[in-house]
């Protein structure tokens, strides 16, 4: 079973994919694209099979907002908490949190740049505890803040009128 939408990207997990990609055109912009990007390095070798990764990648994307446990994510591929942790990070290249976490910066880089929803609002969807929270997180891991992100990626407004050099 496939999602008519994602089909190319990802099979259609008991409606995982279907419900990320019907919301409205720019969510299901940012599921194929944070899809896509969620794929593991394949540099790595051994770690869990091809089924079990597409699986608990769809079960990321579609939970990232709220709080994700190491033990649910061990739980969907049926694997320890301890297994599950070693087999993650031979197959990803790295820890689970780091992952997550990796994944809640990308939603939030994007829907910065392509929305004008204010920060505080795009740091609770996707994950982060409040603003301060995605902030701390967006100077420690990419030494840069929400709004340099924002008016870095600024488009030009559409009756702007050229500049002349």
């Amino acid at each position: 079973m496939t999602c008519s939408d994602c089909r190319n990207y990802r099979p259609a997990i008991d409606e995982v994919s279907c419900s990320l990609c019907d919301a409205s055109s720019l969510r299901k912009r940012f599921c194929l694209e944070s899809l896509l990007l969620a794929q593991p390095d394949r540099a790595f070798k051994g770690g869990m099979p091809g089924w079990k990764i597409k699986l608990l990648d769809a079960y990321i994307m579609r939970h990232l907002p709220s709080r994700i446990a190491i033990r649910d994510m061990a739980d969907i591929c049926a694997l320890s908490k301890s297994h599950f942790q070693r087999m993650f990070q031979q197959c990803f290249g790295r820890t689970p949190q780091s992952y997550v976490t990796e994944q809640r910066l990308r939603l939030a880089q994007r829907m910065l740049v392509e929305t004008s929803k204010p920060i505080k609002h795009i740091a609770l969807e996707c994950g982060m505890a409040d603003q301060a929270h995605l902030t701390n997180t967006l100077k420690r891991r990419w030494n840069t803040t929400p709004l340099a992100l924002r008016r870095t990626y600024e488009l030009p407004p559409e009756n702007a009128e050229p500049t002349r050099t």
